[in-house]
C-alpha cells in the first residue's frame, strides 16, 4: 500500500530549505509527485531507496490532494521547481560549491551562465553518456570540491545515480532537482504563473510536450488516483 513512503513525506517547504541550510552532510535529498509514485509501483528498488535512503518531500498538487484525502497533516501545497529556486538562492548567498549532473548542455556555456547567475558550480556532467561509467563521475565530483551534487535526471535513475555516488562520496550532500535546470536557464518554459497557482502546470506540460508526456498524465493520474483510493479502502 506504499505506507512506510507515504509516511515519510515532508510536506513543508520551509522544513526542506531548513535541512539545506542546516549544514548537514551526507543528505540525499529527492521529491515525490504523483508520478514518482507509480514508478515505485512497478520498481522495487527505486522504492527501497525513497523508503530507506532519501529524504522525500511532496511536490505538486497529486500528492498533496492524496494526502489530505488520506488524512496527513500538516500539510502545505508547493512544488519542487519553486522550492529548487529558492534552494539556488541560497547557494549563490552561501557561494556553496556544487556539481552538476544533468541535461544535455554543452559545458561552457552552463558553467558560464551559471557563473553570471552567481552559482559557485566547480563542475559538470552531461545526463547522457557521461552516466554510463560511475567511476569517471566518481573521480570528476572527488576532485571537483563540490559540497552539493545536483543531479537533473529522468526518475528513478537520478535517485540510483545519487545513491550509488554517495555510497563512495562521504561528507556529500545529494539533492534531485529533474528538469528543473532546463526552466533555470531558459531552455524549457515553464508554466505561467496562473496555471502553476491553480495546480494546472502539469496541462501546460501535456500540451507543450505530448509526445514524451500523455502516458504520465493522460494515463498515469487515473491510476494514481485508483491507487490512493486503495491505500484508503484497501479492502475495495
Amino acid at each position: 500500500m506504499n505506507l512506510p513512503l507515504l509516511n515519510k513525506i515532508i510536506t513543508s517547504e520551509d522544513s526542506v530549505l531548513s535541512l539545506i541550510k542546516s549544514g548537514e552532510k551526507d543528505l540525499l535529498i529527492t521529491y515525490i509527485n504523483q508520478h514518482c509514485f507509480n514508478i515505485s509501483k512497478s520498481d522495487s528498488e527505486y522504492l527501497n531507496l525513497l523508503c530507506e535512503k532519501f529524504t522525500i518531500y511532496s511536490d505538486g498538487v497529486g500528492i498533496y490532494f492524496a494526502l489530505k484525502y488520506l488524512q496527513f497533516h500538516p500539510l502545505h501545497k508547493f512544488n519542487a521547481s519553486d522550492l529548487n529556486q529558492k534552494v539556488f538562492n541560497y547557494f549563490i548567498l552561501t557561494h556553496t560549491p556544487l556539481y552538476f549532473l544533468g541535461g544535455h548542455f554543452i559545458k561552457t556555456n552552463l558553467l558560464n551562465q551559471m557563473t553570471k547567475k552567481g552559482l559557485n558550480v566547480v563542475g559538470y556532467s552531461n545526463g547522457f553518456s557521461d552516466t554510463a561509467n560511475i567511476e569517471t563521475l566518481f573521480e570528476g565530483i572527488s576532485k571537483s570540491g563540490a559540497e552539493f551534487i545536483l543531479i537533473g535526471i529522468s526518475v528513478p535513475k537520478q535517485e540510483k545515480i545519487a545513491y550509488k555516488l554517495a555510497s563512495r562520496l562521504p561528507g556529500k550532500s545529494f539533492l534531485c532537482v529533474g528538469n528543473f535546470l532546463e526552466f533555470y536557464l531558459g531552455t524549457q518554459k515553464r508554466a505561467p504563473l496562473f496555471l502553476r497557482n491553480s495546480g494546472f502546470e502539469w496541462l501546460f506540460r501535456l500540451v507543450t510536450e505530448p509526445q514524451r508526456l500523455w502516458k504520465r498524465y493522460i494515463i498515469g493520474i487515473p491510476i494514481f488516483i485508483l491507487r490512493v483510493l486503495n491505500i484508503r479502502h484497501p479492502d475495495n
